[in-house]
């Protein structure tokens, strides 16, 4: 098909979008299915399962300031950078975030905080579990620091039911530097092997993204890790 005639297909996509898509006259699915694009055939409609909860309608305020009934500002948790997980499988998603930059937490009275790991207390605020979950733990030993961390992300990277995290980094402080961390299913965490590749020195860690996904579809969770200039992977 040529591109202006993909380009009128698209357009009437556009125009005729329901609850049947665009399968056109030829493609037209029997009561109950509607037809997948991807498949290329028809498919069961899955049942609309909006609640009151989720459900939204023109005027209806969708969001409301709660940072201070949720504890964030008494925390004085700062960042801009945040992940969401369930880590301690409670049943409410609780939250990770980070300042910009490779700063590391100083847990001391009076220290610079930079990484939060934030337990949902279900729904009756957060509470801060970061030094107590291991979650920045410094492979130093030393329990008032912890090491840099810029970008997490959230897997089950060991099929035991508990979402692990690689936490990467841009900054190398001794031993400290981008790690998997693995959650023992209570929303605690330890390290890795010291083997595992993305965290090695001397590659360079100017880790600026990472994704977790099953890409040779063999049921097991891979790691991708993109790198910035500084880290010299400007190239591969």
């Amino acid at each position: 098909m040529h591109l202006e005639g993909l380009v009128k297909r698209f357009l009437l996509c556009l125009a005729a979008i329901s609850l049947s898509g665009c399968a056109g006259e030829s493609q037209r699915c029997p009561e109950g299915e509607v037809w997948d694009d991807f498949a290329r055939g028809c498919a069961e409609k899955l049942p609309d399962r909006s609640t009151r909860g989720s459900a939204w309608s023109p005027g209806t305020r969708a969001f409301e300031e709660a940072t201070t009934r949720w504890g964030l500002d008494a925390l004085g948790v700062e960042g801009v950078r945040l992940s969401v997980a369930d880590v301690d499988d409670d049943g409410w998603p609780d939250l990770s975030v980070r300042k910009a930059g490779s700063l590391r937490d100083d847990f001391r009275p009076g220290g610079t905080r930079a990484t939060w790991l934030l337990r949902n207390r279900e729904g009756r605020g957060f509470e801060d579990v970061t030094r107590a979950s291991g979650f920045v733990a410094s492979r130093s030993g030393d329990p008032e620091l912890g090491r840099p961390v810029e970008v997490v992300v959230f897997a089950d990277v060991n099929n035991d039911g508990a979402v692990d995290a690689f936490t990467g980094t841009s900054a190398v402080f001794g031993e400290d530097t981008s790690e998997l961390m693995i959650n023992d299913g209570s929303g605690n965490f330890g390290f890795a092997s010291v083997s595992f590749l993305a965290r090695d020195p001397a590659r360079g860690t100017t880790v600026g993204a990472a994704t977790f996904l099953d890409a040779d579809l063999d049921g097991w969770i891979d790691l991708f890790v993109g790198y910035g200039l500084g880290g010299g992977h400007g190239q591969d």
